[in-house]
């Protein structure tokens, strides 16, 4: 999983900006604006909202929980460890950066990226030869302030420090009492099925195909992890096992691979998806839809919902012991 960070400024020392506050987002609304930036109203809203609490001083709020929240409008008991949608939409927000500045943007002046291990945006000129993120943080407290000491020294005084060792005891003593009842695994990875969502295999080899098929990926594992009950996890090849090391499901969860391939025909894009249980091979769920060669962000969300509706549907039906729909 990824860790957050707020990149190379340490909080108190106010990063030293190339230019005012006014030129990124003038940055940020071209880059918005662009035909090249062709992304979902989420991810619109993933970077205006990093770049905002950025200048606003608010680095160091910019996590994937108050993302979920602000942006995505998850609940306020979101899961940050149990749920990646945001880890799966800021992946999609990178690749459309890179795509950005590699076409409309190659001479832009000002470069706005958010590096992988965090959510928190870089801002450089592209005449500096520095890769120093340049994040405003706003100015922790002075030294006078955190040096402060009250009249007494509690640290002294024996009487409270008996308190305080009575208060420790009987926390311990507590969270021994609960950690031995039983604690419902509905909550849990272990109690949900495990899908591993592989990025889907380009058959015909083209680059538009390669692209589409990355962003189809993306769009499945964004629509499946929306729909809750499942651990959903990627893998950033065709033929390889979990990105992260602690993806590995407990023996006792039920496993699936979702797969797929995108073949280019005359003017036609056929994709074709399966479902698989990892334990015994069989198929649970396989289909094969057709789009239009140069169909645009919204056909491919279109597919991967009507896609993640079926797999979610499959995945239920297996679980409950009946044969899912084909």
């Amino acid at each position: 999983m990824e860790q957050e960070r707020q990149g190379g400024s340490q909080p108190g020392v106010p990063a030293a900006l190339p230019f005012c506050a006014e030129r990124i987002r003038e940055q940020l609304h071209r880059i918005l604006s662009s035909a090249d930036f062709a992304m979902p109203p989420r991810i619109h809203a993933f970077l205006s909202y990093v770049v905002e609490e950025a200048l606003a001083g608010r680095a160091d709020r910019i996590k994937a929980y108050s993302i979920a929240v602000a942006v995505f409008g998850r609940p306020t008991d979101f899961d940050t460890l149990n749920d990646p949608a945001v880890r799966i939409e800021a992946g999609r927000l990178r690749r459309g950066l890179e795509r950005y500045y590699l076409l409309q943007g190659s001479n832009d002046p000002v470069l706005i990226d958010i590096p992988k291990g965090g959510y928190v945006p870089h801002f450089r000129s592209r005449a500096s030869e520095g890769d120093a993120p340049v994040v405003p943080i706003a100015a922790a407290s002075s030294p006078k302030a955190s040096s402060r000491r009250f009249p007494w020294e509690w640290h002294s005084n024996v009487w409270l420090q008996g308190c305080l060792a009575v208060i420790v005891v009987s926390i311990m003593a507590i969270l021994s009492v609960l950690s031995e009842r039983t604690i419902p695994a509905r909550d849990t990875v272990a109690s949900r099925p495990y899908v591993l969502v592989k990025t889907f295999e380009n058959l015909s080899g083209s680059p538009h195909a390669t692209a589409l098929a990355a962003g189809l990926s993306d769009e499945i594992l964004a629509a499946l992890s929306a729909k809750g009950g499942l651990a959903i996890f990627r893998s950033d090849s065709a033929h390889g096992g979990a990105k992260n090391a602690d993806a590995h499901p407990p023996r006792q969860a039920k496993q699936y691979v979702l797969d797929g391939a995108i073949r280019e025909a005359r003017d036609k894009l056929r994709i074709a998806s399966r479902l698989v249980q990892a334990q015994t091979g069989e198929i649970v769920w396989s289909n094969v839809y057709e789009a239009d060669l140069q169909a645009g962000i919204d056909h491919e969300a279109q597919v991967a919902t009507k896609i993640s509706g079926s797999v979610s549907q499959a995945i239920h039906s297996a679980e409950q012991g009946h044969h899912p729909p084909r």
